[in-house]
């Protein structure tokens, strides 16, 4: 048995959906500026087979994440199984 993609289903139910994250991009990335208009934009969240508590936390705690943190011009979130 191959423990190389071991998913602990029981900590992902216990983490919050709506979670405060430290910004770890680069100081270059962290200070550059962007337009001020931006073009709409659809997200695809490919899945496969995934364990039922990542539909129902992971998979949510991203989406709220998405929802959350983007600017307006986000058109969509896909979800693809």
């Amino acid at each position: 048995m191959s423990l190389r993609n071991v998913f602990n289903a029981y900590v992902s139910d216990m983490m919050s959906v709506n979670r405060s994250l430290p910004d770890i991009r680069c100081e270059g990335c962290r200070t550059k500026e962007y337009l001020v208009k931006l073009p709409t934009v659809s997200i695809v969240i490919p899945h496969h087979n995934e364990h039922f508590s990542v539909m129902f936390s992971a998979l949510m705690r991203s989406v709220h994440s998405l929802i959350s943190r983007s600017p307006p011009e986000l058109k969509e979130i896909i979800i693809d199984d």
